[in-house]
């Protein structure tokens, strides 16, 4: 994760974070069906590194369209979206990504005790959630019932 999070100059590591999961499931997922790419890494949020001794944490964020436009001004992308391909190879224009981390603590001190699992959502609004653990990335998709349960809750 530290390839991600260790942000240079221009923090084009949340877009390459992106097109890499993309990347990695596109033969797999219809993406045309969603409206935002849920990423979620391992450990925690460099938001909450209050000793600041872990540089190379990502930091949580939203990746707008309006980012993505900045992105191209700034020489960080070629195009103001991540490339995929539907269910017919027809092409979809990813522009919304919200990256989370799996835990909200990072340094012990301040921390309670860690749960035993890695965060995993079992149903949600978004649909489709990526969760990127520790030793692989895996694809956890809310069924179409728990989706219609969340949305009428």
């Amino acid at each position: 994760m530290a390839y991600y999070g260790n942000h240079p100059e221009f923090g084009e590591q949340k877009f390459l974070l992106a097109a890499d999961v993309v990347a990695a499931f596109d033969d797999e997922v219809d993406f045309s069906l969603y409206d935002t790419v849920v990423i979620v890494h391992a450990g925690a949020g460099e938001e909450t590194d209050v000793l600041g001794d872990s540089p190379e944490q990502i930091y949580s964020g939203y990746l707008s369209p309006e980012d993505f436009e900045a992105a191209v001004e700034e020489e960080i992308l070629a195009e103001a979206w991540i490339p995929a391909t539907d269910a017919d190879g027809g092409e979809v224009r990813l522009t919304q990504f919200l990256i989370l981390p799996e835990t909200e603590y990072q340094d012990p001190a301040s921390a309670p005790a860690a749960p035993s699992a890695p965060w995993e959502c079992t149903a949600s609004k978004w649909g489709c959630v990526w969760a990127c653990s520790r030793s692989a990335i895996s694809l956890r998709r809310a069924t179409p019932t728990a989706r219609a349960s969340a949305s009428s809750a």
